[in-house]
C-alpha cells in the first residue's frame, strides 16, 4: 500500500513539475516576443526540472510494481543532487533575479526552485527500496553539471549571453568566475556524497525483489 502511494505521489508530481515548466514557456512566450527557446532550455533549473519529472514518471511506475534497479536508484540520485543544489543556488544567489531568469511567473516559479527540489530530496530520503549507492555513483553524478557548463560558458562566449550573473565575465573577471563554479562544484560533490552515503545509513541491506504474482492453474 505503502509503495502504490508512493508511486502515484510520484506520478503527480512529475505532472505538476511538467505543467509548471510549460506553464513558464507559455507566460515567456506571450510577454517577450522575442523568447528564446534555446536560452530558456539552457537555464540548469530547466534541465533539472525536466530530467526530474522524468525520473519521477520512472520512479513512479516502478514503485507500482513494487521495486527498482540499481540503475533507477542510481538516476535517481543523480536527479536528485540536481534539484538539491537547484534550490539551494537560487535561494542563496538568485532570489531576487526571477525576471531575468525567466521564471517571474510567481506559482511556477515556486514549484522549480522551491517545490520540486524538496520533493524529490524527501523522496530519496524516506523511498526503502533504493539500493546502496556509493562516492563512485555520486562522482558519476557530476558528469551532467559540467557539461552543462561547460557547454554554457562556450556558448556563452558564442552568442555573448549567459543565464546566470556569476557565469558572466562581463559582470565579474574570469577568476571570479572561476570561483563560483569551483564553489557550486563543491557543493555538488557534497550533496552527491552525502545523498550516496544516505543509501547506506537509511538501507542496511539490499532492497527484496517482489516476486511476480502467479495465477493459480
Amino acid at each position: 500500500m505503502a509503495l502504490r502511494i508512493l508511486g502515484f505521489g510520484r506520478l503527480a508530481f512529475a505532472i505538476v513539475g511538467l505543467v509548471a515548466v510549460v506553464a513558464l514557456i507559455v507566460h515567456n512566450n506571450s510577454a517577450n516576443p522575442d523568447f528564446n527557446f534555446v536560452n530558456f532550455f539552457s537555464f540548469f533549473t530547466v534541465d533539472a526540472n525536466i530530467l526530474a519529472a522524468l525520473v519521477l514518471l520512472v520512479a513512479g511506475a516502478a514503485a507500482l510494481r513494487g521495486n527498482q534497479s540499481r540503475e533507477l536508484s542510481g538516476l535517481r540520485g543523480a536527479v536528485t543532487t540536481y534539484m538539491a543544489i537547484t534550490g539551494i543556488v537560487y535561494n542563496v544567489l538568485l532570489a531576487d533575479l526571477t525576471e531575468s531568469l525567466q521564471t517571474n511567473l510567481q506559482w511556477a516559479n515556486i514549484i522549480v526552485h522551491i517545490l520540486m527540489p524538496i520533493v524529490l530530496v524527501v523522496d530519496f530520503l524516506l523511498d526503502r527500496t533504493v539500493h546502496r549507492l556509493g562516492l563512485r555513483n555520486a562522482l558519476w553524478w557530476l558528469g551532467f553539471p559540467l557539461i552543462w557548463t561547460a557547454y554554457t560558458l562556450i556558448r556563452g562566449a558564442i552568442v555573448d549571453w549567459y543565464p546566470y550573473p556569476f557565469l558572466d565575465h562581463r559582470l565579474h573577471n574570469y577568476g571570479v568566475v572561476a570561483l563560483y563554479v569551483l564553489g557550486i562544484a563543491v557543493a555538488f560533490f557534497v550533496v552527491a556524497a552525502v545523498l550516496a552515503y544516505s543509501t547506506r545509513v537509511l538501507n542496511r541491506s539490499e532492497p527484496t525483489p517482489v516476486a511476480p504474482r502467479t495465477s493459480a492453474i
